[in-house]
């Protein structure tokens, strides 16, 4: 791509629309596309706008978006504690807390056998550590240290769901 071509670029503003609206305000269906608002799919009329008007109308949207993710993953956690009977609120016993450790050593050999860094990117999550984290200490892009940062999580729910 060319530098004129950079600064030529056109903005773009989704409208979701439905048969109604694209009746009712006279809109050319043929105009009408599939676009992704957010996470979800929809049918949107693109309506031409200035950067500034683009990021001023997508921000919120993005980042409301963003915090639903932040939510379902909150929820999957408590599920999974739930799931497992956990309460961080109960005191603990010394024995407990051993069988606890021993458990997540456990967890993270099984871990680090299915792949070199599952354990320890889960020690990390265990340890409270985000994905900035994980991206520094391990060299990795923030989409790939959230792919696996994932991943770890499925498998370590996988192997406490098999004991």
């Amino acid at each position: 791509m060319r530098y004129n071509e950079i600064q030529s670029k056109q903005y773009e503003i989704p409208m979701e629309v439905t048969n109604e609206t694209i009746r009712d305000f006279g809109i050319d269906p043929s105009k009408v596309v599939w676009t992704k608002i957010g996470n979800k799919k929809v049918r949107a009329f693109m309506v031409p706008c200035t950067k500034e008007q683009y990021y001023e109308y997508m921000r919120p949207l993005w980042r409301e978006d963003k915090n639903a993710q932040n939510r379902e993953a909150m929820e999957s956690l408590e599920k999974m504690a739930e799931d497992l009977d956990f309460d961080p609120a109960a005191a603990f016993s010394m024995e407990d807390k051993v069988v606890g450790n021993m458990v997540l050593e456990a967890l993270i050999d099984h871990l680090n056998n299915i792949g070199s860094e599952y354990g320890d990117i889960f020690k990390m999550i265990y340890d409270g550590g985000k994905t900035e984290a994980v991206q520094k200490a391990f060299g990795l892009k923030k989409s790939t240290a959230i792919h696996r940062m994932k991943r770890a999580r499925e498998l370590a729910a996988e192997f406490i769901s098999e004991q």
